[in-house]
């Protein structure tokens, strides 16, 4: 009987389909990080142009970077911003300015040009600064989507919270929400073109727009991905325009 029994209710337990695990928010922000940064030590060129109704600006930077939440951001054109240097040590953050004693320590929100923050540029990862959880699916032209939500890590983050969305299947960057702390609605970045760069896929494109003005938008192109490991007193402070 008791052969009986155990039979008469395993068949159906062993026929039941394995339940699949619910994705991992944290895993997959890295997987998207890898899109805009596929190594640890890096350079790469980025173009940045303001688009302002019928007005255009273009900047030029070279971004080094030392581990997932240490930069240096290089001003090289206009040949007035030459000179100039970002420090960016997790979300502390200095400015060089040629002729001056000692850099100055400004805030990662702070503009660099158009609607890009210093942050946006100096900054490659969001898995240092967030945690992730799937909120949900969505489609977006016409692609299965996932939703995460990442809030910030510490309360004095640049944006408390961030909604975005990701190809379903490649975790692919669409496009993403920043929030203050007060709930509102700052900007949108939109990851637009994608490319090839030392064998690994790569965002090639963003474009971020201001919330309350969409049609004030600023362009970021990234090329010439390098990977280098450059020496620590690069990232130090007291080094900055000594190199």
């Amino acid at each position: 009987m008791r052969l009986t029994l155990f039979t008469r209710w395993a068949v159906p337990l062993l026929a039941l389909p394995a339940l699949a695990a619910a994705p991992d928010g944290n895993e997959i922000l890295k997987k998207v990080d890898a899109y805009r940064n596929p190594i640890e030590y890096y350079s790469v060129d980025v173009e940045l142009t303001t688009l302002h109704r019928e007005e255009s600006r273009t900047w030029d930077f070279r971004v080094y970077g030392n581990g997932s939440d240490t930069s240096l951001l290089e001003f090289r054109a206009p040949a007035a911003d030459k000179g100039k240097y970002y420090l960016m040590l997790r979300d502390d953050m200095w400015i060089y300015l040629p002729n001056t004693s000692r850099p100055l320590r400004i805030s990662p929100l702070q503009r660099l040009a158009g609607e890009a923050s210093n942050g946006d540029v100096a900054r490659t990862s969001y898995s240092v600064d967030y945690n992730a959880e799937v909120a949900g699916e969505d489609k977006v032209d016409g692609r299965e989507a996932l939703v995460l939500e990442l809030k910030g890590k510490d309360t004095d983050m640049s944006y408390s919270r961030v909604k975005m969305w990701v190809v379903k299947k490649s975790y692919e960057p669409i496009q993403a929400e920043f929030y203050a702390m007060s709930g509102k609605l700052m900007k949108r970045a939109f990851f637009r073109e994608f490319g090839t760069m030392l064998g690994k896929p790569v965002v090639t494109t963003i474009e971020i727009q201001d919330a309350l003005r969409p049609q004030h938008s600023t362009i970021m192109r990234y090329a010439n991905l390098q990977s280098k490991r450059y020496p620590e007193k690069m990232f130090s402070r007291n080094y900055l325009g000594k190199w």
